[in-house]
């Protein structure tokens, strides 16, 4: 029973105590019953003074309470009247109006907070307090290469079927570190927590660097390309014309030592020959030009470089399995060097596989894409990471010119793309044009 009740009860007894009295002196004095009938009406009327007096605060005060706890910080109480009284709602409306101003300011904070990370090109991914994935931005859905953020939320990083997430996941503590997949991209990772009421939230920082790596990476090998290719053009040149002056002093005799001679000079000429013509395939990668896009269909891009490749299949018994979309995948690139780039693919597939293989070509809409796949020997854990490296080659006599050249291309394109061997031995390269 709240105190208003029990005031309540308490004045309707005192008051029925009152009423047996005054009826017990009505029997033996009527003046005095006249008297008690006149204080009777001052103390009913003195009682509901009271009542307003001191229930109508405390009804204040509890209706008070009852907005903090709902955490309605929005109305305001009404001063009574009364000095004390007047001076508890003051200090109540003056500390209701410094929270509506801190809810304000987080709310502001956080919505500025949301807005940032949504328009971020940093990936942020933080954690709860089971080390699952609480929330993501756009950047490191693209990243993890997810449209919506309920594919991912709710897990852990170990439990997603992606390379970076795998990566990510064996960074255990707060630290820094580059992580390399493919031998293309590169990833600058940050681990680092904050307190969230008590407890320390785990989140990751992921910034693509594959852009500025590229870039920097292609500003150094060029500028050494065209150093050494007019360093060794312009020697070669010189060499070669004062061996072939010496050579022509040679002329065919029955002398031994002259001709051996003669031909030690030819085979110095014909090595500089094979000397310029390896610089000036590092230089072609150079002097790529850039892409003339016009509308291209996969599907006839596809079979147009299998035929090129037909003859060379059946002396190798390679059998060619295609699954071409039925709608057409229509692309914007340049056809001479889109051409070229599946050219190079199809080429270190069959040379992979060697003799008595597969080659499998996909092309698909949705998404848009087109997958090349062979079961050769495949990419060594050495070099899975180094695949992409201007000039770099698993192959005895290999320049590396070939990946290079398809980097380069489609990059100029921004075109993604990867290359990589799964567990049932099956490399696969995609190029994906959205």
């Amino acid at each position: 029973m709240n105190l208003r009740w029990r005031y309540t009860l308490f004045g309707i007894l005192f008051f029925l105590s009152y009423g047996l009295i005054l009826f017990e002196v009505l029997q033996q004095n009527k003046w005095m019953f006249l008297a008690g009938e006149i204080l009777l009406a001052g103390m009913l009327v003195l009682f509901w003074m009271l009542y307003r007096n001191l229930l109508k605060p405390i009804q204040t005060i509890s209706s008070g309470i009852s907005l903090l706890k709902e955490k309605n910080f929005s109305t305001y109480l009404q001063k009574v009247g009364q000095k004390e009284v007047d001076g508890i709602v003051e200090v109540y409306n003056q500390m209701v109006e410094e929270l509506r101003q801190e809810r304000i300011e987080k709310e502001e904070r956080n919505h500025f907070l949301d807005l940032l990370l949504e328009a971020s090109p940093v990936g942020v991914i933080i954690l709860d307090l089971e080390e699952r994935i609480l929330q993501v931005n756009p950047a490191a859905r693209q990243q993890f290469q997810v449209q919506e953020p309920e594919e991912i939320e709710g897990k852990k990083l170990e439990a997603l079927d992606h390379p970076l997430a795998q990566e990510m996941a064996a960074i255990t503590t707060p630290r820094s570190g580059l992580i390399q997949l493919d031998g293309m991209s590169i990833y600058q990772v940050h681990r680092k927590y904050f307190m969230d009421r008590g407890f320390r939230r785990t989140f990751y920082i992921v910034e693509d660097l594959t852009q500025e790596w590229v870039r920097f990476e292609k500003k150094s090998y060029e500028k050494v390309i065209r150093m050494m290719s007019h360093e060794v053009n312009n020697t070669v040149g010189s060499i070669n014309s004062v061996l072939g002056s010496l050579s022509d002093y040679h002329l065919p005799s029955e002398d031994a030592a002259s001709q051996d001679i003669k031909e030690a000079l030819e085979a110095s000429i014909e090595r500089n020959k094979n000397l310029n013509r390896f610089m000036s395939n590092y230089a072609s990668v150079v002097k790529i030009p850039d892409p003339h896009l016009e509308p291209l269909n996969l599907n006839q891009l596809g079979e147009r470089v299998l035929v090129l490749f037909q003859s060379e299949f059946q002396n190798r018994a390679i059998r060619v399995e295609k699954q071409l979309s039925l709608a057409q995948p229509l692309v914007h690139a340049d056809p001479p060097q889109l051409e070229q780039v599946l050219v190079n693919v199809l080429k270190n597939s069959m040379e992979a596989i060697g003799q008595k293989g597969i080659i499998r070509i996909y092309t698909s809409v949705d998404p848009l894409q087109i997958r090349i796949l062979d079961n050769g020997k495949g990419i060594s854990s050495t070099s899975k990471n180094k695949i992409f490296t201007p000039f770099y080659s698993e192959k005895k006599n290999g320049q590396g010119i070939g990946l290079t050249f398809i980097r380069e291309v489609l990059l100029a394109h921004r075109f993604s793309f990867s290359l990589s061997t799964n567990h049932q031995g099956w490399t696969e390269f995609v190029i994906r044009f959205e």
